[in-house]
């Protein structure tokens, strides 16, 4: 994983155990913007909510359907809400040694917080083009 990293937040799992339309248009959004980053990678993130497996979980699927291959995968499914995340992803960055910029991919409403967040914990939070609303 020699590109920048795309973390991807976490959205509602259905009761039925499918991914909610938000969390597909994450997906979507962020998978068309690594494929314009040579050797971007993905860091979905989000635990177990309400319903089925962890959204990082899912998410993972989505993006392995979408042809991404699991060695650009690095899943985060602990997190609990916005600010879990931002620290479950900092701590991976730090395992890694990695300290350049990071792009956050989530909905439009959302990404203030996320890069908010993510700046407060010393990540250099850039905004990966949100899904259309």
């Amino acid at each position: 994983m020699n590109g920048p990293p795309i973390v991807i937040f976490g959205a509602a799992v259905r009761a039925d155990g499918r991914p909610s339309n938000t969390m597909r248009h994450r997906v979507d959004a962020a998978v068309t913007f690594g494929d314009r980053h040579p050797g971007a990678f993905y860091i979905p993130t989000g635990g177990v909510g309400r319903f089925g497996e962890a959204e990082a979980t899912a998410m993972e699927w989505l993006l392995t359907g979408l042809r991404v291959r699991k060695d650009r995968i690095l899943t985060e499914p602990t997190a609990k809400n916005t600010l879990g995340s931002v620290r479950a992803v900092r701590r991976l960055l730090r395992e890694m040694e990695y300290d350049g910029p990071v792009y956050a991919a989530t909905s439009a409403y959302h990404l203030p917080r996320c890069l908010l967040l993510m700046r407060l914990a010393g990540i250099r939070g850039r905004p990966c083009p949100p899904p259309p609303p």
